[in-house]
Parts: structure tokens; C-alpha cells; sequence
């Protein structure tokens, strides 16, 4: 009696033992099966990001540029701003640039990329400047194949971008400020050539002068 109690006792926790190490695998299967889902979805959806760079790789120009860099179509495109854009191209043209981006965009295919001109790096990014240089776009969307998008938050620190304006600042600024001074030699020489023209115009008028006389 005794040892079939305890055969009895072994097997019920051996069946217990089991069952919960069958929920264990079967949780832990099910987190697998969701994690891998998840990475099939970022990997296929679409993936808008916001961000100030330079036009070209040497171009003085900063640009926001919105691009779908996801393996599908974005639709719906909207994208929030905080605190509003500002520029070096004056009050005209930010308030243009609020008004485009306020504007949603119908459908942004992967690769695609929309670019609006923010102004003179090394105006944007001079220390004593008062425009802002840090900015926190939020993106927001919807898929065909995945319906409406998690948001993306996209924070530009354009603070980082100093030290490279200023490396280019330093060519730049150089050839700018050499192309200046010849512009004022230049306007230098015209004036002294009209000075001596009317000088040579007088003597000619002397000389005449004292030929009559």
C-alpha cells in the first residue's frame, strides 16, 4: 500500500513536472513566433525618415529631406515638426516650408525622397545665431499590407554638423572673402580710370587753350 502511494506520488509530479515544462516550451515558442512576425513586418513595411543634410557632398546648402528607405509603399505621409522650421531664406520662404510639410503626402514608394531647401549651413549653424538647431520630427502613415503605421520619432541635432561647416567655412569663407576683395579693387580701378579720364579731358582743354592763344 505504502509503495503504491508512493508510485502514485511519483508520477503525479512527474506529470506535473512535465505539463508545466510543456507551457514553458510552448510560451516560449509563442514569443519566438511573435518576435519573428514582428522582425517580417519591419523588415517589409515602410520606414520614413526626416533629416537636415547637406545638398551635395561639398555644398554649403542644408536640405530637409523626407525618404522612404522601407521595402514598400508609404501612404498617407504626414509629418509634425517641433518647434516649427527655420531658415536663412527668410520669413516668406519658412512659412512655404511649414505649409509643405504640413501637407500630407498621397504616396512615398521606397527610395523615393523629397528634399526642401532650409538655407546657408554656416549661417544656420553659427554659434551666435538664434535660429534653432535641434529639431524633433514625428512621421506618421499607413501601409496597404499593414495599415496604419507606428509612429517615427526622428530628433536632428544639426549642433553635430558645426564642426564640418566650419571646416568648410574655412575654404569657403577664404575664397569668398579673396572674390570680395577683387570685386573692390575692381570697382577701385573703374573709379581711378574715370578719374583719370576726366583729368586727361582737362589737360586736353588746357592745352587747346594755349594753342589759341
Amino acid at each position: 500500500m505504502a509503495e503504491s502511494s508512493a508510485t502514485d506520488w511519483i508520477v503525479a509530479v512527474s506529470t506535473a513536472l512535465a505539463l508545466i515544462v510543456s507551457i514553458v516550451v510552448a510560451v516560449y515558442a509563442y514569443g519566438q513566433y511573435r518576435l519573428a512576425k514582428k522582425v517580417r513586418r519591419e523588415q517589409s513595411e515602410p520606414h520614413i525618415i526626416v533629416d537636415i543634410v547637406p545638398r551635395s557632398e561639398h555644398s554649403q546648402m542644408l536640405w530637409v529631406v523626407i525618404e522612404n528607405i522601407g521595402k514598400t509603399v508609404a501612404r498617407d505621409v504626414r509629418v509634425d515638426v517641433h518647434p516649427p522650421l527655420r531658415g536663412t531664406l527668410g520669413c516668406e520662404h519658412d512659412l512655404a516650408l511649414s505649409e509643405a510639410l504640413a501637407h500630407p503626402i498621397p504616396s512615398l514608394p521606397p527610395g523615393k525622397r523629397i528634399a526642401f531647401n532650409l538655407g546657408i549651413s554656416h549661417k544656420l549653424l553659427d554659434e551666435n545665431s538664434k535660429l534653432p538647431v535641434r529639431y524633433t520630427f514625428t512621421v506618421t502613415g499607413d501601409s496597404r499590407i499593414f495599415g496604419e503605421l507606428d509612429p517615427e520619432i526622428n530628433v536632428v541635432d544639426l549642433s553635430a554638423l558645426r564642426q564640418v561647416a566650419m571646416n568648410r567655412e574655412t575654404t569657403v569663407g577664404q575664397l569668398t572673402e579673396i572674390a570680395e576683395h577683387l570685386k573692390e579693387i575692381l570697382v577701385s580701378n573703374q573709379a581711378a580710370q574715370g578719374a583719370l579720364t576726366t583729368i586727361a579731358g582737362h589737360l586736353n582743354q588746357a592745352a587747346e587753350q594755349e594753342t589759341d592763344e
